[in-house]
């Protein structure tokens, strides 16, 4: 993944480089749960969509949470705050996910 926190000079770009790796770890998810599809039985598959349907239910009231809580605030800082608590819950999904693929791929 890219890291662009040392060419960070703002908030606005703290904020940019927290949305790039929500975007990243987003893209990590879409290709392991590609993946799995083709490795795993289908009523393994099944239960991996079951619960990606449920984590996507979760982390739009988090996000939505984030935003009132967090992000609504008051100050730019507290966007930057926000937009990494929202890129930490993804990575998590996509961690967890990768672990799948990997147990099935050794």
């Amino acid at each position: 993944m890219k890291n662009t926190v040392k060419n960070t000079y703002s908030n606005a770009d703290m904020r940019n480089c927290s949305y790039d790796a929500m975007d990243a770890w987003f893209k990590v998810i879409d290709k392991d749960l590609a993946t799995l599809k083709k490795i795993l039985s289908s009523e393994k598959y099944e239960a991996i969509v079951k619960s990606q349907k449920q984590w996507e239910k979760y982390q739009e009231e988090e996000f939505k949470t984030n935003n009132l809580v967090v992000f609504n605030n008051g100050g730019t800082f507290y966007h930057v705050v926000s937009v990494g608590d929202k890129a930490h819950i993804v990575k998590e999904r996509a961690l967890l996910l990768n672990s799948y693929v990997n147990l099935y791929s050794e």
